[in-house]
């Protein structure tokens, strides 16, 4: 069975568009705390209004910001 993790990429947008953290905050409203969460991809969820809303400040889609990562269970089919 493969294990499907999701990541956010804003970081990568960011470095991509020459924009820093900061520059990014004030361009969504985002709070610093709820910023920072989210480019340090320690987030359970995003609602989809900041998804909306890092999406117009960064001029991009909402499949630009998240990456797919799919890994074998190293356990799978050991029981």
């Amino acid at each position: 069975m493969k294990t499907v993790t999701i990541k956010l990429r804003i970081h990568k947008l960011l470095a991509e568009k020459r924009l820093t953290k900061y520059r990014f905050i004030a361009m969504t409203g985002l709070g610093y705390k709820n910023a920072s969460r989210i480019l340090d991809n320690e987030t359970e969820s995003i609602r989809f209004s900041t998804i909306a809303r890092i999406c117009s400040a960064l001029d991009c889609t909402p499949g630009d910001l998240f990456e797919v990562h799919e890994e074998e269970d190293p356990y799978d089919g050991m029981y």
